[in-house]
């Protein structure tokens, strides 16, 4: 039997258009916030760095 991931039957209208927006907006925002984060500490790129090797 194949397991499913739960994302078989998604519900593209699960969302008003507001929410949607919504959404995008903090995904844009949690993405710059982690940027902004990386960037003002550089050990962490060396830590997974070592991590990946």
């Amino acid at each position: 039997m194949a397991q499913k991931s739960g994302l078989e039957a998604l519900d593209i209208g699960a969302l008003s258009s507001e929410q949607q927006e919504k959404l995008k907006q903090f995904k844009i925002n949690t993405r710059i916030a982690n940027e902004i984060y990386l960037r003002s500490h550089p050990e962490v790129e060396m830590i997974l760095g070592e991590f990946l090797r």
